[in-house]
């Protein structure tokens, strides 16, 4: 909520995936199901729609628990830092 500026009920109310910009979808589906088969994930990254219609690039870091059913993962805005580089 804090760093694309959904509500809360809105992003619980909604899959994620609808809001992974359309090209990052297939890539993020491939990394989604490589967690869910015990495999980490360091520095992937992908674009997120915003409250404004905007899309900021995150970069995700997430360990899979497979024994729990469950992954953590943590993510941190980049998208300054790629504007830089273009």
């Amino acid at each position: 909520t804090r760093v694309l500026g959904h509500s809360t009920a809105e992003i619980l109310a909604r899959p994620y995936l609808e809001f992974v910009h359309p090209d990052d979808r297939p890539r993020t589906l491939e990394v989604m199901a490589a967690m869910y088969a015990g495999q980490d994930v360091v520095q992937f990254v992908n674009r997120y729609r915003d409250a404004a219609g905007g899309y900021r690039w995150l970069e995700w870091t997430a360990k899979s628990v497979p024994p729990d059913g469950a992954i953590y993962a943590v993510a941190r805005d980049v998208t300054e830092r790629l504007r830089l580089v273009d």
